[in-house]
């Protein structure tokens, strides 16, 4: 099933050993304030004492800026139906983030599954609340990094699955913070539009049911949600992908697709895949254990070395 294969959300993980309890700080649950009234939701993760940006004199008397800690917005998956901010912390990336020096924030964002199924606020909802709620959760990081000890000016999106087609969409909106420098998507949706047309596909059903109609009853509304329709030179940002050659929910053709047009808008972009050709695994936490084709360390390590040179 689908949504079975695309569930992620599995017990809460613990603290590694590397990061005594003493020394990183998690704000869970901290309400984002919405237009509609949603109540969306973000955990704040941070190592230490806050690294506030202040001015300071260095040896010769020059004013000098402290710069806060790097910025990672993460964004889950679950086909737009499912899943659940603790994702992130399942697959350790938001550990090994804050681990980094990252300042982290992980949201939550409304989903389409039927309100009648669950008491959940966040149930009930269209895709265009999905993509309206991950922009929300961007613009308000943006505007307290500084408090929590990040720097706005240095954000990373990362988003699996789902969660990379909405990081990839907000990434490339004209309205979004200047300090987006990259995004990281783990199997996205790359293509909705293609999607749209193979209604054989396990994706389209999912998509269908969140998009509220056929691609054929309203095409505006699956090019909106299709990261290829809103590539922008000058906006969208440097991307990193990973998706598994074989991926039965990300097929990596569009993915392909939405490669070719950020190189020929000279926008930079690496795609990452499985040394096994065969692999068929989706998402963080399903690819974890899989060898990454050439030299490099694990998917996190990968991400994190070519970050360096954006973020």
């Amino acid at each position: 099933m689908l949504l079975a294969c695309m569930l992620l959300v599995m017990a809460l993980s613990t603290a590694t050993p590397a990061m005594a309890a003493s020394s990183v700080r998690v704000v869970r649950d901290m309400q984002v304030p919405t237009s509609g009234g949603a109540k969306i939701t973000i955990d704040v993760w941070q190592v230490g004492a806050r690294r506030r940006i202040r001015r300071a004199h260095g040896s010769h008397g020059r004013a000098r800026t402290t710069r806060g800690r790097k910025v990672a917005l993460l964004i889950h998956g679950g086909g737009w139906h499912s899943g659940d901010k603790r994702q992130w912390e399942q697959s350790r990336w938001a550990q090994r983030l804050v681990s980094n020096g990252w300042l982290v924030v992980n949201a939550n964002y409304r989903l389409a599954c039927p309100a009648s199924r669950s008491p959940r606020a966040l149930c009930g909802h269209a895709m265009r609340d999905s993509i309206a709620d991950v922009k929300n959760a961007l613009r308000f990081t943006a505007r307290r990094a500084r408090s929590w000890g990040g720097d706005p000016n240095h954000i990373v999106l990362f988003g699996a699955s789902a969660g990379g087609q909405l990081a990839m969409l907000a990434g490339s909106d004209p309205h979004r913070p200047r300090g987006v420098r990259a995004v990281v998507a783990i199997g996205p949706p790359a293509n909705l539009t293609w999607v749209g047309q193979r209604p054989d596909i396990p994706l389209y059903a999912s998509a269908h049911q969140s998009i509220g109609c056929t691609l054929e009853a309203c095409p505006a509304a699956w090019r909106a949600a299709s990261p290829i329709s809103s590539i922008r030179k000058g906006t969208t940002p440097p991307t990193w992908i990973f998706n598994a050659k074989s991926d039965p929910i990300t097929p990596l053709v569009p993915i392909q697709h939405y490669i070719v047009q950020l190189q020929h808008r000279h926008i930079p972009v690496q795609l990452v895949t499985p040394a096994n050709p065969a692999a068929d695994c989706h998402g963080p936490i399903p690819c974890m254990n899989e060898a990454i084709a050439g030299p490099g360390g694990d998917m996190f390590q990968r991400a994190q070395t070519w970050l360096r040179r954006y973020a």
